[in-house]
């Protein structure tokens, strides 16, 4: 499973695909250009962080 962090209402979005167009469920912005991540991602960041 992907997700994306809107970069317009700062909600996170899934999905099971990164392919095709990506729209924010919660404030409907196109969201395709930004970098679909898997949870696995997000927390490797955040360890890095630390």
């Amino acid at each position: 499973m992907l997700f994306k962090k809107c970069v317009y209402c700062e909600k996170y979005s899934y999905s099971s695909s990164g392919h095709g167009p990506w729209v924010c469920p919660y404030c409907e912005k196109d969201i395709t250009w930004h970098k679909a991540k898997s949870p696995g991602e997000e927390e490797e960041k955040n360890k890095g962080n630390k």
